[in-house]
């Protein structure tokens, strides 16, 4: 089994959820009673490899392939967004974070031809459910076999419900239990998921976000009310700011929120008072 995810985070947890040897079974019963969940661990079996991608499809327009300099751009400004502030020299090293899901794809379209299996783990954040349409695309011309796992919206493991916004904020004895919701795609949901896909690479958006369980085309400035809503007082620290707009649960992730402080700040809608090479050293005024 060829086991895809879409972050770096649902790598190492679903890595971790898919050994049996002892140290991972013992980390995984350390993680559960830190969360109060004694519980037993069930490992899942070990993958052939895992496929992490990590092209951000949820931000951007689509009008270029995944080996453009532009698509290769978007994860790199996401994690070290400040950072290329800085120091624009640095950018052409960071595009090796592209240039690994360049690698990845090429690799995934291998198996593909080899008939291979795949399971995609996936969520209703719009990354995520953007890199499963995505998949889903890239694979309908092939004779392949798909599993899909879905996180749910709301689950229960042991005695303790639980909601999260993506896999990456799964812990790695959660996969076990969750893996129980996988489901194997027919040709038709596969040629239909992908024709969701090729409907918002025709519409173009900057941006794109769920609404009401729906992946939708949104202009880029669609959150920004949103976020502006946590800005509290007059003056506010931008890792606070950051974390207070993540305890919403909004599925975006922290890099794209600051991207959109930053852009909120270049048309003026509010003020950098203190810069800094650290989010708690940045101060932003409304």
């Amino acid at each position: 089994m060829i086991e895809i995810v879409f972050s770096g985070s649902a790598y190492g947890g679903l890595a971790t959820a898919s050994s049996s040897h002892p140290e991972n079974i013992e980390r995984m019963k350390v993680e559960a009673r830190k969360f109060g969940n004694n519980v037993p661990i069930k490992p899942i079996e070990e993958p052939e490899l895992i496929l992490p991608f990590e092209f951000q499809w949820d931000i951007g327009y689509l009008d270029q392939p995944e080996d453009s300099e532009y698509r290769m751009k978007i994860p790199a400004r996401l994690y070290y967004g400040h950072h290329v502030r800085l120091h624009p020299e640095d950018e052409p090293e960071l595009l090796k974070d592209g240039e690994k899901n360049i690698k990845a794809l090429k690799g995934l379209k291998i198996l593909a031809e080899q008939g291979r299996e795949f399971r995609i783990w996936y969520s209703n954040s719009s990354m995520e459910l953007c890199g499963y349409y995505y998949l889903c695309h890239v694979l309908r011309d092939y004779d392949v076999v798909i599993h899909a796992v879905e996180l749910p919206a709301m689950y229960s493991i042991g005695n303790k419900p639980k909601q999260i916004t993506s896999w990456g904020m799964a812990h790695g004895y959660e996969y076990g239990y969750l893996i129980e919701n996988e489901r194997t795609l027919t040709k038709e949901e596969i040629c239909y998921v992908a024709s969701l896909w090729d409907k918002l690479v025709e519409e173009n958006a900057p941006l794109r976000a769920v609404i009401s369980n729906r992946l939708v085309s949104v202009p880029e400035d669609f959150y920004d009310s949103l976020f502006l809503r946590c800005f509290d007082g007059e003056t506010m620290a931008e890792n606070v700011w950051i974390s207070d707009i993540m305890s919403l649960g909004s599925g975006v992730s922290c890099g794209f929120v600051e991207q959109r402080i930053w852009s909120m700040g270049e048309i003026g809608i509010i003020r950098l008072l203190q810069d800094g090479e650290n989010m708690s050293e940045r101060i932003w005024k409304r």
